[in-house]
This record gives structure tokens, C-alpha cells and sequence, in this order.
């Protein structure tokens, strides 16, 4: 067989078994290099596939794809800096344990090293943000192709057992890259003739099921059981299946619970919900009232900086932290015990012997401050004196038609939301890339989010955030199901105001929140999308934004949302809040 042929015949084999082993979404950005992958995943009926020409963004969107799924996506790309423009999603999906394949062209060995063009040392590129990284040889008929299966079984094994993530490929291929005069049969060796004949992979990994012990969860238990000043916090969960496997427990523990916006109970409306907390921990004389003896965390991370400094600071007996990682999650070193396990299976063993002390003098203090601080966001909202960060969020989550997901860029987005997200709804749900909390890629990971369960998503970003991935704009002109993409634009990083930075004056206003003076009607135009422009009416972005909200969801298409705010005014205005929420809380 000849060069171009023994090519096209490896280029089959490895997404061939990609797809028998689950992993059926490719998303490719175009080059030379990777053409036998490339044909082989348009040629296979059975793959899904989505061409970007942004190798960042394509990496994002697959990343997106993973986060809603659990699924791994591949990555095709060519040789040379292609690969590396892929870096930035990796480290999200390694820090956040998200699977993804990522197959790289390469030029043969005899090319590296030389000056050759497009040649970069691609073997441990991505460094030890993968979970594995194989060298695939140049294709050739003496090595035996059951080795090349094997290979890709192992890939996906490790980039979906715990911790899942990130599996780097890196394909070599001898020009010329084909295709060939005669496109060669998967049956053709004879020693695959059993593996060509089924739809099974070569080699099936079944995925582990992590359980704690019985022991483990009964010294949990005990130690819930014998506490009436106790907090449950939630991070980042995963499905549908945890959600409401921690909300089932968390009503039969009766604790108050601190949901992180990500983990789809932020909106739920139960007694025991505590949806404020962040803003009531500003009251230092509610949070030294409140300090717990015993936290217990379910889920990944949060992002409630002020909830981190309050365990900190409260030095709890116990500090128990519950999930599916086996990574260590404990910033503020404050964890006496961390179990790895499948959470729903805990939550079903643990509630079924709880039997917690009265803690209602404590809980109530909680349901009191979260109260108030309720009482306080209604009589802002829509009056012309509150944040436009907090009208905004609320109106979102109030607005969202049910269908809709949300998918919240880092910095003052995701925080926006954790802060003021009200108690108006059932499970919701939210995703950001809090792995690393860059704000690169949010648009195209939002493309993944809606494109992996086929679900419509409104994004949350900043004005930076946007400009980051303003590439990613052409991925909504075919998106499908839709995802309207909401740009809060105060003209440059209004976080930084927020921020010690801010008493340097211009110092912080030049080189940290630099200012842009940009909008983003012309990209919409640029990329043929509805634009909507959002004004205050009266100082309040309620009902602008609401009509725009419902208008752009019910067009059934992408589209750009940007609402104009001025930072001071949101500083301001923040500044005011905080006080009255003092005010409140002491009064209740």
C-alpha cells in the first residue's frame, strides 16, 4: 500500500474506534497536515462534525460540548501553532476535569528539528495538563494496526476515568497525505477481520464506580448527627441526577444551604436555601453570629470569595468535602476530611441515617439576614437606584424562558449572578469555566453547551470577554439550537474597581481597567447576527432589558444583546446597597 493509501487506512481506524468508543463529535479546524483525519471523520457516517477556523475557539466549543455532556469531543487540528492555540481550553478542561481528545497532525521525524516548515516540537506540548499524551508514529503497514486501536481505547479510558480530562494524540503523517487512488477496506488485514465485523471497541475499558465505604459515611453521619450549628455548602454539580440527589439530603438535613450559583439550586425556592449569603457575610456581626462548627461541602468549587474567607475565618471542627475528584479542594487548608466517591450514592446511604438536632435558633438567623437582603433587592429592582450588575442578573434569571440555559463568563459575570440570582424557579441550569476563571473562550463554550444536549443557552459576558472571543461570533451564525449572546459593557475591567487597585486612581484606570471605547454593533453586522441595543429607562435596565430578553429568545436565532453601563454608577450604587443591606440585617 502505498504512502497515501496506508494514511487514509490509519485516518479510518482512529476515528472509527473514536466513535465506537463513545466519542463521536469532531470539531476540525481546516490544514493540511491533518487531512487523513479529517476525511476520515467527514467520510463516517456516524461522526457529528463541526469545522471552525479558530483552533482557540474550536477547543472551547468542544470544551463546552464535554461540559454539558460529560462526553469527550475531538479536536483535529494541523501541525505548528494551530496545536497551541488549543493550550488555553486544555488548561480549563484539566482544571475543571473535563474530557476531550485532541488529535494533532505532526510531520514525520525526519522532519523535526530541521527548520522544516510548520514543524514545532509538539510531543508534551500541552505539559501536565493532559491526562495522558501518546506519539503516534508515522502510519506504516509493518506496525500492526491492532496497536494503533489499543491506543485510542487507552486515550479515552484516561480521559474519562477519574480525575477526567484532557488526552493528547499527536498524529505523524509522510506526505503525500491523500486521499488515494483506491480508499482502502477497514476489513482488508486479515487480523481485523473480528474488529471490522462488530461495532465494539478493540479493547473496552468499563469506567470504575468510586463508593466511599460504609464506614466512611457512617463517621460522617455521626458527626452531622451531633451538631446543631452546621452549614451545608454547594459547589458545582455535574447533572440533573446530583442535583436533586443533594437537594432530596439537603431537606432531610435541615441545614441552612449555601448553593453556588453553578450548581443549579441557587433559584430553588426551599426553606433551607439560603440564596444570599455572599451579600450577608458583609455584616461582620451576622457572620460572627452564624460561625459554623461543622461544614459540610457537596460538589466541586464555588465562587463566593467572601464564603471562602468566612470558613477561613470560623475555623469549623469539621470541615468535610464530598465529591467525585480525587484533587485536593482546600484553598483556605481549613479541610479535616475529604472523601471521593459518587456523590448521588452518598447522598442516597447518608440520609438514610440522619437524624440532626434542632438547629432552628441557628438556621433561623441564616433564613433572617437572607430575608432581608430578599426584601431589600425587591424594593430596588426596577426603582432607579440599584446596581445595574444586580438589576440585570435578577431580571435574567426572572426572564429566562425554562428551556433556556445559562452560560456565565468569569470576572464580574459569574459573580453578578452568584451575588443576586433570586428565589423565582425549580433547577437551573448554569455553567462557567471556573477551572482556571479565564475569560477566554466563554463564547465559544457556550456554542458547546447548547450544541452537546441540543439545548438553547444565553451567555453572560463582560465587554472583555467578548473582545477575547469575538472570532467565536462566527460559530452563532449557524448555531443550532440558538445561543443569544448578553454583553454587559462598562468599557473596559470595571472589576478592578472593585478591587484594592482602585485607590491609585488613573494608574488603576490606564493599566488595569483600561478603557476601549468600543460596542458591538459592527460584529454583529460583521457576523450577520440581530443586534440589541439596551439603554436604562429611568436609571433602571428592568424593563429594557426584559422586553429585549423575551424579544431575542423568542426569535428562535442567535443574537447579540449589549447593554451599556457606566461603571461609576454601578460602583455607586453598589457602595449604597451594601449599606442598606448592614442596615437590614442588624434590624432583622
Amino acid at each position: 500500500m502505498d504512502t497515501a493509501g496506508i494514511n487514509t487506512l490509519w485516518g479510518n481506524l482512529i476515528i472509527e474506534e473514536l466513535i465506537r468508543n463513545g466519542v463521536s463529535y469532531f470539531v476540525i479546524s481546516p490544514g493540511s497536515r491533518s487531512t487523513p483525519l479529517t476525511v476520515a471523520a467527514a467520510k463516517n457516517d456516524r461522526a457529528h462534525t463541526l469545522v471552525h477556523f479558530d483552533e482557540r475557539g474550536a477547543a472551547f466549543h468542544a470544551l463546552g460540548y464535554a461540559r454539558a455532556t460529560g462526553r469527550p469531543a475531538a479536536l483535529i487540528c494541523t501541525s505548528g501553532t494551530a496545536a497551541a492555540n488549543y493550550l488555553p481550553a486544555i488548561v480549563e478542561a484539566s482544571q475543571d476535569s473535563l474530557p476531550l481528545i485532541v488529535l494533532t497532525a505532526d510531520r514525520p521525524p525526519e522532519l523535526q528539528d530541521t527548520g522544516a516548515n510548520q514543524t514545532i516540537k509538539q510531543t508534551g506540548l500541552y505539559g501536565v495538563f493532559v491526562r495522558g499524551q501518546f506519539d503516534l508514529p508515522c502510519p506504516d503497514e509493518k506496525i500492526d494496526p491492532r496497536a494503533l486501536l489499543t491506543t485510542i481505547d487507552q486515550a479515552v479510558y484516561h480521559s474519562l476515568r477519574s480525575p477526567s480530562g484532557p488526552v493528547h494524540l499527536n498524529c505523524m503523517f509522510r506526505e503525500p497525505l491523500g486521499p488515494p487512488e483506491k480508499v482502502p477496506d477497514l476489513s482488508a488485514p486479515k487480523e481485523m477481520r473480528h474488529w471490522s465485523e462488530s461495532s465494539s471497541p478493540y479493547t473496552n475499558y468499563p469506567i470504575p464506580h468510586i463508593a466511599a465505604t460504609d464506614e466512611s459515611i457512617a463517621e460522617i453521619v455521626t458527626t452531622l448527627n451531633t451538631t446543631d450549628r452546621g452549614i451545608l455548602v454547594v459547589g458545582r454539580l455535574d447533572s440533573d441526577a446530583q442535583r436533586k440527589a443533594v437537594l432530596e439530603f439537603s431537606r432531610k438535613l435541615g441545614w441552612p444551604t449555601l448553593p453556588d450559583v453553578t450548581s443549579g439550586l441557587r433559584s430553588v425556592s426551599d426553606e433551607q436555601i439560603t440564596h444570599y449569603y455572599d451579600l450577608a457575610l458583609h455584616s461582620d456581626k451576622f457572620a460572627e453570629s452564624v460561625r459554623p462548627s461543622v461544614v459540610l461541602h457537596l460538589g466541586r468549587q464555588f465562587v463566593s470569595k467572601r464564603l471562602l474567607q468566612f470558613i477561613k475565618s470560623a475555623e469549623p471542627s469539621d470541615y468535610i468535602v464530598v465529591n467525585d475528584s480525587p484533587d485536593r479542594l482546600d484553598p483556605t487548608h481549613r479541610v479535616t476530611r475529604k472523601i471521593e466517591c459518587d456523590l448521588v450514592t452518598f447522598c442516597h446511604k447518608a440520609s438514610a441515617d440522619l437524624c440532626t438536632p434542632d438547629c432552628l435558633s441557628f438556621a433561623n438567623k441564616w433564613k433572617q439576614a437572607t430575608d432581608a437582603v430578599d426584601t431589600l433587592l425587591e424594593g430596588f429592582q426596577g426603582s432607579g437606584t440599584a446596581p445595574p450588575g444586580a438589576e440585570i442578573a435578577r431580571c435574567l434569571v426572572q426572564k429566562l424562558p425554562q428551556e433556556y440555559a445559562l452560560f456565565s463568563a468569569s470576572s464580574m459575570a459569574i459573580r453578578e449572578l452568584d451575588k443576586y440570582s433570586p428565589k423565582n424557579r425549580s433547577i437551573m441550569h448554569v455553567a462557567a469555566n471556573r477551572g482556571a476563571s479565564g475569560i477566554d473562550g466563554t463564547i465559544a463554550s457556550a456554542t458547546g453547551y447548547a450544541a452537546g444536549p441540543g439545548q438553547p443557552v444565553v451567555a453572560l459576558v463582560g465587554d472583555l470577554a467578548a473582545l477575547h472571543d469575538l472570532n467565536s461570533l462566527a460559530l452563532l451564525r449557524n448555531a443550532d439550537p440558538p445561543v443569544v449572546v448578553v454583553i454587559m459593557n462598562n468599557n473596559g475591567g470595571g472589576i478592578f474597581e472593585f478591587l484594592p487597585i482602585e485607590k491609585t486612581g488613573d494608574i488603576c484606570k490606564e493599566f488595569f481597567v483600561a478603557p476601549h471605547g468600543m460596542t458591538f454593533q459592527n460584529a454583529a453586522q460583521m457576523f450577520d447576527l440581530s443586534y440589541f441595543p439596551v439603554e436604562p429607562t429611568n436609571g433602571s435596565y428592568v424593563e429594557p432589558f426584559g422586553s429585549t430578553l423575551a424579544k431575542a429568545t423568542g426569535s428562535r436565532s442567535s443574537s447579540i444583546i449589549e447593554i451599556t453601563i457606566d461603571r461609576q454608577t454601578n460602583l455607586q450604587r453598589y457602595s449604597e446597597m451594601i449599606l442598606n443591606i448592614h442596615k437590614a440585617i442588624e434590624e432583622a
